[in-house]
């Protein structure tokens, strides 16, 4: 894989995972181009000697590159999202397999998220409105029930969800889960929308109205 190469994939990268992919395939390969160029150059230690000798060969230029793109993506600030979980009853239940079942409107939006974005899960208008919990995202996966192992496969009785008319084709799986019910946040988030991005105009006003900052939250309790 050439450096253009390289930068033009990178520019197509929108999450970490395919990051640190293609970050172990680049220095792979740079791996094995610096042993090739040490011992063209007649270093018997091949590519430790060569770099001790500042060969300016692909493998140098290579892991520059990566080292630059590695360090603006672990800069990079993550999206908080806000999802409803009704009165957070389900959401309680599954939480022992950080994942949630969530609908295809919820799933095309979080197309739009990164691993490593945070997902506020907050209960319906009924039940107070509260923060229930924040978590990080991992990934979203299609649910194959009694065909795919793990927590795809398994069934809303499995999960403990009791019915309630929604319909889940995906499971949101989430890590580093902090639980929010005893600090009673409440944003004050109106709409129909069962997920929205913190960032939204509306949405910040609505937040800012009622003292709600995010990133000061999540700092003050993980």
């Amino acid at each position: 894989m050439s450096t253009s190469d390289i930068k033009k994939t990178m520019m197509m990268i929108d999450n970490l995972y395919d990051l640190n992919l293609l970050i172990d395939k680049i220095k792979s390969e740079a791996r094995e181009e610096g042993v090739k160029a040490g011992y063209e150059e007649g270093y018997e230690e091949g590519y430790e000697e060569g770099y001790e000798e500042g060969l300016e060969d692909r493998a140098t230029v290579v892991t520059d590159c990566v080292n630059q793109i590695d360090v603006s993506h672990k800069n990079e600030k993550p999206v908080n999202w806000i999802m409803r979980v009704e009165d957070g009853k389900n959401f309680w239940s599954s939480d022992k397999y950080s994942a949630w079942g969530i609908s295809d409107v919820v799933n095309s939006t979080l197309k739009k998220a990164k691993s490593g974005d945070r997902i506020w899960f907050t209960k319906n208008k009924e039940s107070g409105g509260q923060f229930s919990a924040v978590a990080i995202i991992k990934e979203v996966v299609n649910r194959n029930i009694g065909i795919s192992p793990g927590v795809a496969g398994m069934t809303n009785k499995d999960f403990g969800w009791v019915e309630t008319g929604w319909t889940s084709n995906s499971l949101l799986i989430y890590k580093n889960r902090i639980n929010l019910e005893p600090e009673n946040i409440i944003p004050g988030i109106k709409g129909a929308a069962p997920i929205r991005k913190s960032t939204a105009p509306k949405t910040t006003e609505k937040l800012r109205e009622n003292g709600i900052d995010l990133d000061e939250i999540y700092d003050k309790f993980s």
